[in-house]
């Protein structure tokens, strides 16, 4: 599973954790690709940006990061807002796995979770 913490606008108010389960995961990947004049695709930083990983996450949390006396600020601090968005089957054995990272984030700031593709919205195609 491949976890990513994402900024859409640059400016800190929206983050986006793609939990990538399954093909839809290609497209939301494919969406940060955009078309360039020349007509070459290639990653648009004004877009999209990714801040950190799921790992990065983990240990900057557990780190001086999260104490409010810290001087440095954690990046998570400026996010407004943190989604989750599940794209793929949440099969039997992956369940916990998802429950267990979308309670880890909600113990630093509020999320939103949102399934994405036929699978994590209805079962499958």
């Amino acid at each position: 599973m491949v976890v990513q913490i994402i900024d859409w606008y640059g400016d800190g108010s929206v983050g986006v954790v793609d939990l990538a389960l399954a093909c839809c995961a290609v497209e939301s990947g494919a969406a940060r690709w955009l078309p360039t004049p020349s007509g070459d695709r290639s990653v648009d930083d004004a877009h999209l940006r990714p801040t950190m990983s799921l790992e990065t996450w983990r240990a900057e949390t557990s780190s001086g990061h999260a104490d409010a006396s810290c001087d440095e600020r954690h990046p998570a601090d400026e996010l407004g807002r943190l989604v989750a968005v599940v794209s793929g089957t949440v099969a039997v054995g992956l369940a916990n796995r998802v429950t267990r990272i979308i309670d880890e984030l909600r113990a630093t700031q509020p999320v939103h979770v949102v399934a994405f593709g036929a699978c994590a919205c209805a079962g499958g195609p």
